[in-house]
């Protein structure tokens, strides 16, 4: 008995073994596109129907990107999946959700959408804690892949060469960005203290405040925004920044915060309040 389980499991094992990753060789020159309110970088890797499209999305400072991925290797008949990632050879990987769809550039081809990515792989939310948190420039020259985990067999490891660059180039155009909203790079630059809420966001929003007409219709959607704070804390200012559908939860969700939210103000290098900005995701959910 003890031999033919040996027997059956042997190839059992051998079966589920993890697949190599499929590399995939840079395919276009590094894109940086200057948008409103955004900064995006765009690379192709791959050809044929390996062929895997990427764009890195900022909407202002930040070391944390949201990631778009498009090509025929991540279709799914799911809204959404865990997918892993690991940037650079020595990075382990890590697991996020990914919203799933299609978009139409040249033809219709599936896409897969991760927020909130970091290349030293700690949490987003750290670079507002301390500055010990910061990803370097050195972190980023060192990151010469992307590694995509779809499933066990279904792995793709994007050659980007070093990253050191491409991310200074991000963060010039994220420095613009600043500029074009009124304030000064320099200045926001070496902040001592960023604007902070001085109450829980979360009660910024209650579940009245969901549109009617989007709740009877089951609509949920998510959206990023700025608030400008003076020197004194007051939000004098609210911008979307990126929004999906219904349209009027868009308009509503500046109206709230307009009305709602508290601040503290930021600190420049001397300890001084300073104005500022506070940018945030915010997802509302029907149902």
């Amino acid at each position: 008995v003890f031999a033919l389980i040996v027997m059956i499991l042997a190839p059992f094992s051998a079966f589920g073994a993890e697949s190599a990753p499929v590399s995939l060789a840079k395919a276009s020159k590094w894109e940086m596109n200057y948008d409103v309110d955004s900064c995006h970088l765009v690379a192709t890797f791959g050809a044929g129907d390996a062929e895997i499209s990427i764009k890195m999305t900022r909407v202002g400072p930040s070391d944390s990107f949201d990631l778009t991925l498009y090509g025929k290797p991540l279709a799914t008949d799911v809204l959404q999946r865990d997918v892993e990632i690991a940037f650079g050879a020595q990075q382990g990987f890590i697991k996020r959700p990914a919203l799933a769809g299609t978009t139409q550039l040249r033809r219709r081809v599936p896409l897969l959408m991760i927020s909130s990515l970091r290349i030293d792989g700690k949490d987003y939310l750290s670079e507002d804690k301390s500055t010990d948190s910061r990803v370097t420039p050195e972190q980023e020259a060192a990151t010469q892949s992307i590694t995509l985990k779809l499933s066990s067999r279904r792995q793709y490891r994007l050659e980007t060469g070093p990253l050191g660059a491409v991310f200074k180039a991000m963060r010039q155009c994220t420095t613009s960005l600043v500029k074009s909203w009124g304030f000064d790079p320099d200045v926001q630059a070496k902040l001592t203290k960023f604007a902070e809420p001085t109450g829980t966001p979360d009660r910024w929003f209650t579940p009245n405040d969901y549109p009617s007409g989007a709740l009877q219709n089951g609509q949920s959607g998510s959206l990023i925004f700025r608030l400008d704070v003076n020197e004194t804390g007051k939000v004098d200012g609210c911008r979307v920044l990126y929004r999906t559908d219904p349209d009027e939860v868009a308009a509503l969700t500046c109206k709230l915060l307009l009305r709602r939210a508290t601040m503290s103000p930021a600190l420049d290098s001397q300890s001084r309040p300073v104005r500022s900005f506070y940018i945030r995701k915010i997802k509302w959910l029907a149902g």
